[in-house]
C-alpha cells in the first residue's frame, strides 16, 4: 500500500490517552531532575496548577510549553520522542528513519523546525496541505500556518499530524531535535529563569522558503 493509500482513522478515545502519556512523561521528567511542581513551574514560566493539571488530569498543552517543560527539566526533544513512543506508540504504514532524512547544517527557530519536520515527512506522502489537512481533520489554512512556523500547535493537534506521517514519535522529536536542539533554560543568582529556552545561535535561520 503507497502512502498516499495509507489511511488511519482518528480514534476519539486517543487524545486522552495520549494526554495522560505525556502527562506521565513529563511528570517523570520533572521527578528525575529533583524538581517539585512549584520548582518547575518556576524555571518553565508556568503556574502550579497548570504543572499540576497535565501531569495529574491530562489537560492539553501547547508545542512551545512543552518545549520550555523539557528545557526546565534539563530533557530535549529526543528523550520526549522515545518516552511518549514507549507510553503512545504511533505506527506507520511506511516508517521512514529520521536519520535517512538528509539536512543542512542548521538550526531553526523552535516553531520553525517544526514546521520543517511536519513539512518534509508530508512531501514524502504526496498529499498536498490541503489533502493532509482534511485527513488530520484541520482546516488549509491552520495546518499551512504550523508547516510555515506561525503557530504552537497544541499537543492533541500535533498528535493527529504525526499519526498521518510515515514516522512515530521516536522519528518525528528525533528530527525535530536535529534543527531545535533544546539548551537548558539559563538561570539568575536567586533561581528564576532569564527568558525562553534558547536555540543555540551557531548557524540559526529563519525559515522564508513556501
Amino acid at each position: 500500500m503507497s502512502l498516499t493509500e495509507s489511511v488511519r482513522a482518528i480514534d476519539p478515545d486517543d487524545a486522552l490517552r495520549s494526554l495522560h502519556a505525556l502527562g506521565e512523561v513529563l511528570r517523570n521528567m520533572r521527578k528525575q531532575c529533583g524538581l517539585t511542581q512549584e520548582a518547575l513551574a518556576s524555571l518553565a514560566g508556568f503556574a502550579r496548577t497548570t504543572v499540576h493539571n497535565v501531569e495529574k488530569t491530562g489537560q492539553d498543552m501547547g508545542y512551545l510549553n512543552m518545549r520550555d517543560w523539557l528545557a526546565a527539566s534539563g530533557s530535549d526533544w529526543r528523550a520526549l520522542g522515545e518516552a511518549l513512543q514507549q507510553r503512545d506508540p504511533l505506527s506507520s504504514l511506511a516508517l521512514v528513519d529520521s536519520g535517512d532524512v538528509m539536512l543542512a547544517a542548521l538550526t531553526f527557530e523552535p516553531l520553525e523546525a517544526l514546521g520543517v519536520t511536519v513539512r518534509t515527512y508530508r512531501g514524502m506522502t504526496g498529499l498536498n496541505q490541503e489533502e493532509f489537512g482534511h485527513r488530520c481533520r484541520l482546516e488549509r489554512s491552520h495546518f499551512r500556518t504550523i508547516e510555515r512556523g506561525g503557530r504552537s500547535p497544541r499537543f492533541t493537534t500535533l498528535r493527529r499530524i504525526v499519526d498521518q506521517l510515515p514516522v512515530d514519535w521516536r522519528g518525528f522529536f528525533h528530527f525535530v531535535h536535529r534543527l531545535d536542539p533544546i539548551v537548558r533554560r539559563p538561570l539568575r543568582g536567586n533561581g528564576t529563569p532569564l527568558d525562553r529556552a534558547a536555540t543555540p545561535a551557531t548557524n540559526r535561520v529563519r525559515l522564508t522558503t513556501q
